[in-house]
């Protein structure tokens, strides 16, 4: 065998083991020339001193274990070292000698190598002549079958050894992957020989289909599938272990290191059933050439169990501490038992009825919460038929246990039915009936029957734990039984105190005639818990017994100083010194008083109570030669219970005497209350009631009938069945109700309506101690005034709501009809614009035959239409805007419009103003100028910004607007349009602005949606060079539908809401708007918002405003086939022209029903030609083509403009029916749909998009507005 293979399956070895070459001997039998030492070994440091210290004990394992020759037995033991533990040796190859030892195996091996130190255990090399790297690596036939040629010595040193090794001779190896034994390598034989002399269960699994072979020890462990698995695959031998091995298998080979398993929990069926195994499971790889693995398996389940097992009596051990009620006892032994399912399935216990015989109740069963309705309550073991009666009365007469099974009958199936829950699952068929003794008498105390574990066999170990449980659960029992007596013991001595007393206050005479009786009064007093104690006349104590230690504290050693004086509670020691007077001159004396409270009380005796109260009985003590006093001598009792009960006796009279006050002030309160009180019995006949309940039901004070009516006779029959149901529930629940109901009596609105007495009550029920319910008491509110205004506000409500719908309707239609012509308008003029840089080219072409006077009025004609073009462009954003505003001042008037966050880059701002108003503003003349605020301190570099990024723009450009309006007509007309981001508001440096007064509080919060960044605020100033604003002007530009100067409508138009809405967008972002103007001087407005800096991602796109212009003039390539759905003929027309007009192709539907019919014949289309369409188009619409057209002469589609409102089918259906017919397959890719409508509210346009449109764009809108969102969705 290859000396790697062999050490590496000494590593895998737990045992402590060294290697010897027995072919090179040391000089000395003394030295020890190891060639190898394990883990294992080298981890224990008190096996490892063994061999490497000089004591004669080490000299002595040193001699032994160089001394094993090859012509001694094949294996030798001694027994040596720590413990007594067993050492072995034996030969390998007749050469290498393995010494191990068996029971010092530590409980864990460690993965690492621990390398011991350089002079302890020489690693030296094997020598050349016989290196076993030279064994021959190639099957030979006489080598493999000699090597099972096991010495004589060897077989009957190993019990079944040589019945095993027939077994594995005579299997068919052949067919198996590991092949007939003559072919396999000398190194898997030596390692077959090396495991059958291993007194530890080993086996091998060889090759690719892990093929088992193993020893004698693993043949027991395998049970009664031996022999049947030698030789079998791992799949076929331990099918419900294949997952485990192969994992580890797998794991080992990832690692390269064995595997070890300590205490592996595993349910086997060895035996003919499943059996609860814990094992110990070492596992190596083996080196090439040889593929497989070496097990090593431990079981410990017996020592697992046993330690379940202990661990389940120091429970019940301590459990069963303190318990002074057999009751309590019994359950706190089934409590105990239920923490260990796997021993004990099931449990339940009688116990025996105290001076009957026989007689047993039932104390529990375990993990029933109804003992009663699985086993009868009590039973009488000599009259029952019960079927578990027999074997009850045979286990009251028994001291050892006695079965009860399932399968006899006398074990019951309700309690079978109980186990499967507990434990292993298994339905527990077997149980014992354990007798539990008294141990002073061995009598009956109870008849404990425990279930016995399903996957274990009951053995003598299992038997000796049950006695030993049996032991311990009836001395638990009588101390338990010790205590009840002690305490019935203490009460009776406490009865005979007084008589105690009284026979020691008698008369000295007497005192002087039991003098020699002393001692044994002193034990019956020391029994009884009565103090006694003996002063002289100093005060200082001569002696006492244990009870009055305890119950006075005074300290049991030497103190000069201390006398009873110190014992007194303060306020009573003039009682005490009055007393100890008295005996002084001669008199007995019997008085209460207090002691001091000392650690020896319990905190639960001293609630309450301000010292320890006892009772004191003194007497002198007299010189029988002088007659003269020497000592005072007497007893203490505690009286403690006594004085409680005489205190708590106070506490109640007290209580009582507040109870009687509450009481009549209670009916003082209730005859004054406004609100009706009253109290029934429990037949629901009155029993008192104030005013209000006579003025609530209608009735006169003092009418007898009040009395004698059902108070269910006054409700409305309507009403009755569900107030009857919440009383019966009241009833029933016993907890206070709380219901609204309607009276038969009428009640007038303040509007003259008439109506039924609406009323609240609240009631609850008066229980007895018995749990009974004697009568309710109930408070009641009449609420018809209430419920009269409830119904007036939601009418009224109601009539809001209406006019609230009425008036979104009129704006929304109001919105459509202007937005819809006022688009065609739009669509025109960008079209006239087109023709007229057509016709500016073509007049301006020098080649034109046309005289210069004809060209010059046509370029005349040219001037006016462009003029005219503009001014119609520019009435028709000005209309636009106007009705923008009104929606937005509708949804600010109802708190509609929110605020959304978005990622916003705030440069990209100032590009979308430039890209925006740069046109606009140059065909007037003005000057615009875009930038950024010079950094300061209070300025942050914030790249990207979460802010709601559409209204800030609205703001903006609601006031650059402005400003190139006011400057068009003066002579300097430059507007300049700045920026700044700080970290707190802005100040007067940056913004050198009134602020207009906030009109609401600024409560402003930003959520989770805002990020967690910084905050900041990013600030904007709109400066012109225009007419300014007059102190007049100034004080109304704010306002609502309010315009600088009334004469302004002449020049610039407007809706007087374009700067109320930039105010109340600013405070919605938690801003603030303010400007400075004079008049002749220009102005200023300025405005800042809250965000937070957040981070963009790479590649993400830039949140701005939509205003970048593209030229009228299509780009190389850039042609697009788009499909307009328009109901309207107009628009329909018009923007067909313009987009043809660009070089696209267009297609055109009425409606979304005709849009469906044409996408069948695009090319994006998949379907079949007769594929239905949604079934609430209408019938007949759908016309079907006799053949289907080519593929090429489909038209292409690039998008589509699809209206929202339209007849037969509008533009929602018709869009989740085309991303319905994309899911399907029907269309090949994404069909990119814009949505056209007049409507602009954003919910509506939130609607658009939530059923499967790509974007949305309000009417009226200009070809450069729509160019950039095609391209984008194309792209």
């Amino acid at each position: 065998m290859d000396i790697a293979n062999l050490k590496s399956i000494l590593d895998a070895d737990p045992r402590p083991s060294f290697l010897l070459d027995h072919d090179d001997p040391p000089e000395h039998p003394a030295h020890l020339q190891a060639v190898y030492a394990n883990k294992s070994l080298r981890s224990r440091k008190d096996v490892f001193s063994l061999l490497t210290a000089n004591h004669t004990d080490s000299v002595r394992l040193r001699a032994w274990a160089n001394t094993v020759k090859p012509v001694d037995p094949l294996r030798q033991e001694l027994h040596f070292g720590p413990g007594d533990s067993l050492w072995i040796a034996y030969l390998v190859e007749n050469r290498w000698k393995v010494v191990q030892n068996f029971y010092a195996t530590p409980s864990t091996i460690p993965f690492d190598v621990i390398t011991p130190p350089d002079d302890a255990v020489s690693r030296r090399q094997p020598s050349d002549r016989a290196s076993p790297s030279e064994f021959p690596m190639r099957p030979q036939a006489n080598v493999a079958l000699s090597a099972f040629a096991l010495p004589e010595q060897a077989i009957t040193s190993v019990d079944g050894l040589d019945a095993h090794l027939d077994i594995i001779l005579n299997h068919d190896w052949a067919s198996t992957s590991l092949g007939p034994i003559d072919s396999w390598p000398t190194d898997l034989l030596q390692l077959v020989h090396l495991i059958l002399l291993e007194p530890s269960p080993q086996c091998l699994f060889m090759g690719p289909d892990h093929v088992l072979l193993y020893n004698v020890a693993y043949a027991s462990f395998a049970g009664h599938r031996h022999p049947a698995i030698m030789g079998q695959d791992i799949f076929s031998a331990w099918n419900e272990a294949v997952e485990l091995n192969l994992s580890i298998f797998s794991l080992i080979d990832a690692t390269g290191r064995p595997f070890i398993m300590n205490d592996f929990n595993i349910s086997l069926n060895r035996n003919g059933f499943l059996e609860e195994l814990y094992v110990k499971w070492t596992t190596i790889p083996l080196r090439r050439p040889l593929q497989g693995y070496l097990c090593t398996a431990s079981e410990e389940t017996a020592r697992k169990v046993g330690e379940r097992r202990k661990a389940l009596l120091s429970k019940m051990s301590i459990a069963g501490r303190g318990i002074r009620d057999m009751s309590e006892f019994w359950n706190a032994v089934l409590d105990t038992l239920g923490t260990n399912g796997k021993d004990f399935p099931f449990a339940f216990i009688y116990s025996k009825v105290q001076g009957v015989d026989n007689i047993y109740n039932l104390e529990g069963v375990l993990d029933s919460q109804d003992p009663s309705s699985v086993l009868p309550a009590t039973i009488d073991l000599a009259t029952s038929n019960e079927c578990f009666a027999p074997v009850l009365r045979e286990a009251q007469q028994m001291f050892n246990p006695v079965p009860i099974r399932a399968a006899d009958g006398t074990l019951p199936q309700s309690i079978v039915a109980l186990s499967t829950t507990r434990g292993s699952m298994d339905r527990c068929l077997d149980g014992i009936v354990c007798p539990i003794r008294r141990a002073i008498d061995n009598q009956t105390l109870g008849l404990l029957v425990v279930g016995l574990n399903t996957r274990k066999t009951f053995t003598e170990d299992d038997q000796a734990f049950v006695q030993y449980l049996m032991r311990s659960l009836g001395d638990l029992a009588t101390n338990t039984i010790n205590a009840q007596e002690t305490d019935r013991l203490t009460q009776q001595a406490a009865s005979q105190h007084q008589t105690l007393v009284k026979a020691l206050a008698t008369t000295t005479t007497e005192a002087n005639q039991i003098s020699s009786r002393w001692q044994r009064l002193v034990k019956t007093m020391e029994i009884l818990d009565v103090g006694f104690f003996e002063f002289d006349l100093d005060g200082k104590l001569i002696q006492a017994n244990e009870a009055f230690f305890k119950i006075s504290g005074y300290p049991k050693g030497d103190d000069a100083a201390m006398t009873w004086k110190s014992l007194i509670y303060p306020d009573d020691l003039h009682i005490s010194e009055q007393n100890w007077s008295g005996a002084l001159a001669g008199e007995h004396r019997n008085f209460e008083g207090r002691y001091k409270f000392h650690d020896g009380h319990a905190m639960e005796e001293r609630d309450g109570l301000d010292g320890y109260w006892v009772s004191t009985a003194i007497v002198p003590i007299t010189d029988h030669e002088t007659g003269t006093i020497v000592s005072i001598s007497g007893c203490v009792t505690n009286i403690m219970p006594q004085k409680r009960q005489q205190h708590d006796a106070l506490a109640r009279a007290e209580a009582l005497q507040k109870l009687r006050t509450s009481e009549e002030r209670f009916h003082r309160f209730a005859e004054h209350a406004l609100c009706p009180i009253m109290i029934y019995d429990s037949n629901r006949k009155l029993q008192f009631c104030n005013q209000a309940y006579y003025d609530l039901m209608g009735f006169e004070k003092g009418d007898p009938r009040i009395w004698e009516i059902d108070w269910s006779e006054l409700l409305l029959d309507e009403d009755l069945p569900g107030v009857m149901e919440n009383w019966m529930q009241m009833i029933e629940t016993r907890k206070p109700l709380q219901m609204t109901c309607r009276l038969k009596k009428n009640f007038i609105g303040p509007d003259g309506t008439v109506g039924p007495t609406y009323v609240v009550t609240n009631s609850y029920p008066e229980v007895n101690e018995e749990g009974d319910i004697t009568g309710w008491v109930g408070v009641a509110f009449d609420i018809s005034q209430v419920k009269w205004a409830e119904t007036l506000q939601q009418k009224r409500l109601d009539e809001a709501i209406e006019a609230k719908r009425q008036h979104e309707n009129f704006i929304d239609m109001t919105s459509h009809e202007i937005r819809n012509p006022l688009g065609a308008v739009v669509h025109c003029a960008d079209s006239i614009f087109a023709s007229l840089v057509d016709l500016e080219a073509f007049v301006k072409d020098p080649n034109l035959p046309i005289s210069k006077k004809s060209r010059n009025q046509l370029l005349d004609i040219y001037e006016s239409s462009f003029d005219a073009v503009n001014t119609i462009i520019s009435c028709s954003t000005h209309q636009r805007r106007i009705v923008d505003d009104v929606l937005t001042w509708s949804k600010l008037n109802s708190n509609l419009l929110k605020i959304s966050p978005s990622l916003v880059r705030p440069e990209a701002l100032l590009q979308d103003i430039r890209n925006m108003f740069e046109l606009d503003a140059a065909k007037v003349g003005v000057s615009l100028t875009v930038q950024r605020a010079i950094d300061g301190m209070d300025t942050i570099s914030a790249e990207w910004i979460m802010l709601d990024c559409g209204r800030l723009m609205q703001i903006l450009i609601n006031l650059v607007t402005n400003a190139i309006k006011f400057t068009r007509e003066e002579g300097t007309r430059n507007v300049t349009v700045t920026m700044g981001v700080t970290a707190s508001k802005p100040s007067l440096d940056r913004l050198p602005l009134d602020f207009v007064p906030c009109s609401k509080p600024n409560v402003v919060q930003l959520g989770d949606e805002w990020g967690t960044g910084q905050t900041v605020f990013l600030y904007f100033m709109v400066e012109d060079t225009g007419c300014g604003l007059s102190l007049e002007e100034q004080s109304r530009i704010f306002a609502r539908f309010s315009q600088g100067s009334p004469r302004t409508h002449t020049k610039y138009g407007g809706s007087g809401l374009g700067l109320w809405i930039s105010r109340e967008l600013a405070e919605l972002q938690a801003g603030e708007i303010g400007f400075a103007s004079q008049a002749g001087h220009g102005s200023k407005f300025g405005f800042f918002v809250r965000g937070r800096v957040a981070e963009g991602p790479v590649g993400a796109p830039v949140a701005g405003f939509e205003g970048a212009r593209l030229p009228l003039r299509l780009k190389a390539g850039q042609r697009y086939s788009v499909l307009i759905v328009e109901d309207n003929v107009v628009n329909q027309a018009v923007l067909s022209k313009q987009l043809r007009k660009l070089g696209h192709e267009v297609h055109v539907a009425n409606h979304g029903g005709e849009a469906l019919r044409w996408l069948r014949g695009c090319k994006m289309w998949k379907g079949r030609e007769d594929t239905p369409l949604v079934s609430s188009f209408a019938a007949g619409q759908e016309k079907r083509e006799d053949r289907a057209r080519a593929d090429d002469e489909r038209p292409d589609l690039s998008v589509v403009l699809m209206d929202v409102e339209m007849p037969v089918m509008d533009g929602l259906s018709c869009t989740k029916e085309i991303r319905r017919w994309q899911q399907e397959g029907l269309i090949e890719g994404h069909v990119p749909i814009i949505a056209v409508s007049a409507n602009a509210r954003t919910e509506q346009i939130g609607h658009a998009l939530k059923s499967g449109m790509d974007d949305a764009i309000s009417k009226p809108f200009r070809i450069v507005d729509l160019m950039p969102k095609i391209e984008r969705l194309v792209q």
